[in-house]
């Protein structure tokens, strides 16, 4: 039996609704201002909260700030009830972090399709989360082990070896170790981003900080910031950038590892004489899109329709590549951003990986 708070100041309105709500089987508590929400919910952690705007003493948004400065309670669906239809306050509401909104009056269908899509989203990501913590506990040691073991198997080769070999051989090896080293590093970030996800921490950022949450970046600026990695793998003359300059709505640190990522796997599935190219325009005024293009004949679209958390585009062919925990990083990160990830296919066999962002 799910729990709903209801935050109301006008009892008639507050009495129908829990009327309402107990005819559904939901357990209804009751709240008639912020500040006695706030300490109900804090005692009771209902699964979804339904609560006016105007109210006395702590009104719906003073509320909503509040429980998004609790980490604990950040995460339980927020959903506005008022009797303004005007559009600045339901952006005021959303801005600050509220799932939905049902107006007043309302039509109760309407008022219960709106609550029970908000648990259900809830427990699709509470499934996918546990799942998730699942296959990181079986899938850590191995993508953390791969590129360790090349580093101590060379640095054993140095110490035992390294007395008889030529300076271009142990430069050869010196470079194998820091390929390693760096993929492995690359590895780490990615669990790391990956907790930050899990904690909710992209989306509690974007709400707390959204100027910090833009970034303005050209074609020169992703040259820059890809060259190395095109560089590690020996395709720094084979990368192509074509960008117009932008304003993104994206955090800088999630955008860097985003545009490293989709690199690494062009470069990886894509012939090692074959060119890259990335191109960044404009869809509209509100919204920038960024492609990455490689040639790979091998891949298909249903490979991608196919990818969950951690999984690979095909484990038999690619089992030691890596590519799952990144793409299922880049598809968490474009939906906290209200943005998008594609991969297409076209006739020619290049593949298509486009990333679209809102504009600041």
């Amino acid at each position: 039996m799910p729990t709903i708070l209801i935050v109301e100041d006008d009892d008639n309105l507050r009495k129908n609704l829990i009327e309402i709500f107990d005819n559904e089987n939901f357990q209804a508590i009751e709240a008639k201002n912020g500040e006695e929400a706030l300490q109900k919910t804090k005692a009771e952690k209902p699964d979804v909260i339904l609560s006016d705007i105007m109210m006395p003493v702590m009104d719906g948004y003073q509320l909503l700030k509040e429980l998004q400065a609790d980490e604990s309670l950040s995460k339980i669906p927020f959903i506005f009830l008022t009797a303004k239809a005007e559009m600045e306050n339901i952006r005021a509401g959303m801005a600050i972090g509220a799932d939905d909104y049902v107006t007043k009056p309302f039509k109760i269908d309407d008022l219960l399709k709106t609550v029970n899509a908000r648990l259900r989203k809830r427990e699709r990501i509470t499934n996918e989360v546990e799942e998730l913590k699942e296959s990181l506990v079986r899938k850590i040691p191995h993508e953390l082990r791969t590129p360790l073991v090349g580093i101590i198997g060379f640095a054993e080769y140095l110490e035992e070896q390294g007395d008889t070999l030529p300076a271009q051989e142990i430069k050869r090896i010196g470079t194998s170790i820091k390929l390693s080293a760096k993929r492995l590093h690359r590895r780490i970030e990615k669990f790391l981003l990956l907790a930050e996800i899990l904690a909710g921490k992209i989306t509690n950022f974007m709400k707390k900080y959204p100027l910090d949450f833009e970034y303005q970046f050209d074609d020169k600026v992703l040259l820059f910031k890809l060259r190395p990695l095109a560089k590690d793998f020996g395709r720094a003359k084979l990368l192509e950038v074509k960008a117009r300059s932008v304003r993104a709505k994206i955090y800088e640190k999630y955008f860097d590892l985003i545009i490293n990522e989709l690199l690494e796997n062009a470069i990886k599935f894509s012939p090692s004489d074959s060119k890259i190219y990335i191109i960044g325009d404009y869809t509209d005024q509100n919204n920038y899109q960024i492609t990455f293009k490689n040639y790979n004949e091998k891949f298909t679209e249903e490979q991608f329709n196919s990818i969950n958390l951690l999984k690979q585009f095909d484990p038999q062919n690619y089992l030691n590549e890596g590519v799952g925990i990144g793409l299922a990083i880049i598809k968490k990160i474009m939906e906290d951003v209200n943005g998008s990830f594609t991969i297409k296919k076209d006739a020619e066999n290049f593949v298509n990986v486009t990333i679209t962002f809102p504009v600041a």
